[in-house]
């Protein structure tokens, strides 16, 4: 069998690193699926921490992007809940705005994001530190 063919057990298989985007806004979710998709990776997509959290488990992903703002289950809970469990996945945190002075990406970096962007997103430094990541593990 020639070496450079695939096996029958790799048919199907896409090998390439499973970002996991978790946004409650529909157009951000899509967009930065696409972005994320054209620089190599492959993405799966939920719309709250509680959604993103079952994901975890089901499509086991390398790194995760997530909003701080969202229903039901915000990004800071999806990140206490990601240490509680141990999972290890490193996390970059996203967010539109401060409230009342708190700066929540500064809080999502102190409970274990990897890295935290301002919306409107810095398209290739976000890329940058994705790839790092798949590269590195865990060290952004």
């Amino acid at each position: 069998m020639d070496a450079d063919l695939p096996s029958a057990t790799d048919a199907g298989q896409d090998r390439r690193p499973l970002v996991l985007i978790i946004d409650d806004d529909p157009a951000m979710r899509d967009s930065l699926a696409a972005v994320i998709e054209a620089f190599g990776f492959r993405t799966h997509t939920a719309v709250n921490g509680l959604e993103g959290l079952e994901a975890v488990a089901t499509v086991a992903p390398a790194a995760i992007i997530t909003d701080i703002h969202m229903p039901d289950m915000d990004g800071l809970e999806l990140l206490t809940a990601l240490r509680n469990a141990s999972t290890g996945i490193p996390v970059i945190a996203i967010s539109g705005g401060v409230a009342k002075g708190f700066d929540f990406l500064s809080a999502a970096r102190k409970m274990g994001a990897v890295a935290a962007f301002q919306k409107p997103l810095p398209v290739f430094e976000m890329i940058d530190t994705i790839s790092r990541l798949m590269t590195r593990g865990v060290a952004a």
